[in-house]
C-alpha cells in the first residue's frame, strides 16, 4: 500500500509552502512523492510552481475535491502509477470539507491501494478564528486532523501563540504537532511496514491509530453534504495585461474589495520583464508574495480571486485600468 497524506488548511495557511519543504526531504530519503493539487479556477499555477521540486504533479482545477471534483480526484487516484517507494500527497483547496473528503476516501474502491489518510492541517497563527463567518469551517477542518503545523508563529506574540495552541487542543486533543522533517521520517517508517499489512488495515501501522481517532467514522449517520449555503465561496479568473508596473499592481491588490479573501496568479512586472512571477495576496495589510518561476509559465498572466459574492464586473473594470 501507498501512504496517503492530506494537506488541509484554510485559504493562505501555507499548504503549498509546506509541500515545497517536504518534497525534497522525501526524495532525499529515497521516496517518490506524487502530488495532487486542488484549487479554484486554475490549479496549474501552483502545479507549475511545484514541478520545480517534483515531476509527479497532477492539478485538479475547479470546486472542492470533496464534492463536485470528487470523480476527477478518485479517477486520478486509480490511474496514478505507483512504486514501492511512492507517497501520495493531496493538497486540498482552502475551503474543503475535511470530514466529507475523508468519508469519500474511506469508502471508494478506487483508493484501496492507499492507506487511510494522514491529515496534516496547517494553522495560521495570526488568522486562526479571525475569519468571521468562516470560523466554523476552519474549526471543522481541524477536528479530523492526525497531525498539525502552526504556521506564521514568527509574526504573533507568545500570548497569541499560547491561545491558539490551547484552542486547538480543546477541539482535537489527539492531533500530533509535526515538522516537515518529522513527517518525512514518519512516512519513511510507514513504508517499511506496509508490505506486511492487508489493504486498509491502517490501525496496525505504528503512529497511525485511527481506531481511537475522529477519522474512524462508522457511517451509520446521514451523509454529510457540502453545504454551499454555509460559505458561498466563489472564484473568478481574469486575464492580466502582458506587463504591469509593480507599484500600480501592488496598489491594485491592496484596494481589492473586502470580500476577496485571496488573490493569486501569474504576472510579468516592468522591473523584471524577462521573468514570470507567481504572486499571492492573502490580506490587504500584508506584503504580497512574488516568486519567480524557473520553468516556462503554464498560461499567460492571470489573476485568480477567491472570496464571497465576488463583484466580477467591478473587478474586471479595475483590472482593465492596469
Amino acid at each position: 500500500m501507498t501512504p496517503l497524506v492530506l494537506l488541509i488548511g484554510f485559504l493562505g495557511s501555507g499548504k503549498t509552502t509546506f509541500l515545497r519543504q517536504i518534497l525534497p526531504e522525501l526524495k532525499q530519503r529515497g521516496l517518490t512523492p506524487h502530488v495532487v493539487i486542488n484549487d479554484y479556477q486554475n490549479a496549474r499555477i501552483d502545479a507549475a510552481f511545484l514541478k520545480e521540486v517534483t515531476e509527479f504533479v497532477k492539478p485538479i482545477s475547479g470546486s472542492c475535491v470533496c464534492c463536485e471534483s470528487s470523480e476527477e480526484l478518485l479517477n486520478t487516484f486509480a490511474e496514478i502509477s505507483l512504486t514501492p517507494k511512492s507517497v501520495l500527497l493531496l493538497e486540498t483547496n482552502g475551503t474543503t470539507d475535511a470530514e466529507e473528503l475523508l468519508e469519500l476516501l474511506t469508502l471508494d474502491s478506487r483508493v484501496r491501494r492507499f492507506t487511510l489518510p494522514l491529515q496534516v492541517t496547517l494553522i495560521d497563527a495570526k488568522r486562526w478564528q479571525k475569519r468571521f463567518w468562516h470560523n466554523a469551517l476552519e474549526r471543522d477542518q481541524f477536528k479530523t486532523s492526525t497531525h498539525f503545523l502552526i504556521t506564521r508563529q514568527d509574526v504573533v506574540t507568545a500570548e497569541r501563540l499560547k491561545f491558539v495552541e490551547e484552542h486547538l487542543r480543546g477541539i482535537n486533543s489527539v492531533a500530533v504537532p509535526v515538522t516537515p522533517v518529522g513527517l518525512c521520517e514518519e512516512l519513511k517508517q510507514m513504508l517499511t511496514t506496509l508490505d506486511k499489512i492487508s489493504p486498509r488495515i491502517s490501525k496496525e501501522i505504528p503512529g497511525h491509530n485511527h481506531a481511537d481517532h475522529a477519522h474512524n467514522h462508522e457511517h451509520d449517520h446521514e451523509p454529510h453534504h457540502h453545504d454551499e449555503e454555509m460559505h458561498h465561496f466563489a472564484s473568478a479568473e481574469l486575464p492580466l495585461p502582458p506587463v504591469v508596473d509593480r507599484a500600480d499592481f501592488l496598489e491594485f491588490l491592496k484596494q481589492l474589495p473586502v470580500m476577496v479573501l485571496r488573490a493569486k496568479g501569474l504576472v510579468v512586472l516592468k522591473d523584471s520583464p524577462d521573468r514570470v512571477h507567481l504572486f499571492q495576496r492573502v490580506e490587504a495589510d500584508e506584503d504580497v508574495i512574488f516568486v519567480p518561476l524557473k520553468d516556462p509559465a503554464p498560461l499567460p498572466p492571470v489573476l485568480i480571486l477567491i472570496g464571497v459574492n465576488l463583484p466580477v464586473a467591478e473587478l474586471r473594470q479595475q483590472v482593465s485600468k492596469l
